[in-house]
This record gives structure tokens, C-alpha cells and sequence, in this order.
């Protein structure tokens, strides 16, 4: 069961991230940089590549979670047995607060972190939030000066 999980994760990550392979230039004199807010040159990748690990995150864990439990819970009621029941039960419970917080914490820790900053300064971090959790309002900067 435990490999059959992995290899279930592994194709919902390949299927979902495609792009991902594509993203990744190795070499610098093609590679486009992003500016968020105060810091230039930060390679085009790093903040797809952080684009996509956040929306993992957010709706492939917990996704994941709950369907595991719910195949743990058929797997009990298929058996019969009340005591397997119960601790799938128990199980499921336990993974849907779990789903619920990884869903919620991201959202909190945002809304936490956009209110907290400066009327200065908040342009700049909601940016920069926008700009690697959503890959959106990036903005297209010079490379390094190492790469010119």
C-alpha cells in the first residue's frame, strides 16, 4: 500500500507540474529576470518554481489527505470489523483538521503578512507575495551584473 501511495503522489505531482520541466534554464544568458519590489535580477524560475510548490501545497495535499483517509475508511467498512471502523474513523477525522489547517495556514500567514507591512512598504511586500506565491505582477528586470 505504502509503495502503490507513492507512486500515486509521484503521477498527481507529474501531472500537475508539467510546466515545472520547462521552467528551468540552465544557462544564464537566456534566462530572464524578475524584479519584487526592492530586489532586482531574481531568476524567472525561482518564483515559478515557488508558484507551483505553493499551489501543490494548497490543494494537492489536502486533496491527497482525504482521499488516502477515504480509502482507509471503505478499506474498514469493506472488513466489517467495528474496532477497524472506529480507527479509521478516527483516522479520517484527524486528516481532514490536517487538510483544513495546510488549506487555511497559507492563507492566514498571507492576509497576516500583507497587513502587517508598512503603508511604505506594503506595495513592495504584497508584490512580492503576489509575485512567488501567484506568479503574478512580476516584473521584468536586468540580469545581474555578472551576466552582462
Amino acid at each position: 500500500m505504502k509503495k502503490f501511495s507513492i507512486v500515486l503522489v509521484m503521477v498527481a505531482v507529474l501531472l500537475l507540474c508539467p510546466s515545472m520541466v520547462h521552467a528551468i534554464d540552465p544557462l544564464p544568458s537566456h534566462t530572464t529576470y524578475v524584479a519584487c519590489g526592492d530586489a532586482k535580477s531574481i531568476p524567472q524560475p525561482v518564483p515559478q518554481l515557488t508558484s507551483v510548490a505553493y499551489t501543490l501545497i494548497i490543494i494537492a495535499v489536502p486533496v491527497i489527505l482525504i482521499v488516502f483517509s477515504i480509502v482507509t475508511l471503505v478499506k474498514a467498512v469493506t472488513a466489517g470489523s467495528p474496532d477497524e471502523i472506529l480507527k479509521a474513523r478516527g483516522k479520517l477525522i484527524k486528516k481532514f483538521i490536517a487538510a483544513a489547517i495546510i488549506f487555511f495556514v497559507a492563507g492566514i500567514t498571507q492576509f497576516v503578512v500583507t497587513k502587517a507591512a508598512d503603508d511604505s512598504e506594503g506595495n513592495n511586500i504584497a508584490s512580492c507575495i503576489s509575485c512567488f506565491l501567484y506568479y503574478d505582477g512580476c516584473t521584468e528586470s536586468e540580469p545581474p551584473e555578472a551576466y552582462r
